[in-house]
């Protein structure tokens, strides 16, 4: 596992009190769930709570604690397929190496976010189907 996870033990731990499910287990690896690749055989997690989770991430977090409940086990895909804006800065990591760059959560101001999609777009230039 890489050491791109963020703590949240208090938020999963609240989720889980409002579930009625024991974290006891836990890996110590809360996930994001922007970019998921999930076996149909665990489709389990999808199904909806009976009501909206009232904690700060609630789907996210809704999904963590039922893999927990199930036992489903987690194979990180790293940071190049779901790189956080919030991660653009941390040593080691290079966004033009990134498959999928994910911009939900953050609210930049429209020309910080135009600036952002320019740099990938110029970084990219040539991998895609219209440059060929």
């Amino acid at each position: 596992m890489s050491t791109f996870f963020f703590d949240r033990w208090d938020e999963l731990k609240e989720g889980c009190r409002l579930l009625g499910i024991n974290p006891e287990g836990w890996s110590g690896y809360y996930f994001n769930a922007g970019v998921m690749a999930v076996r149909t055989c665990h489709k389990d997690i999808f199904k909806a709570p009976k009501e909206k989770l009232n904690t700060a991430f609630q789907e996210q977090t809704y999904f963590n604690a039922k893999m927990i409940e199930l036992g489903i086990p987690l194979m990180e895909m790293g940071w190049t397929y779901n790189c956080l804006s919030s991660i653009f800065n941390w040593p080691g990591i290079d966004k033009s190496q990134a498959y999928i760059i994910h911009f939900a959560g953050v609210h930049p101001i429209k020309e910080r976010l135009n600036m952002m999609i320019d740099f990938i777009r110029n970084e990219w230039k040539g991998f895609g189907p219209e440059d060929g």
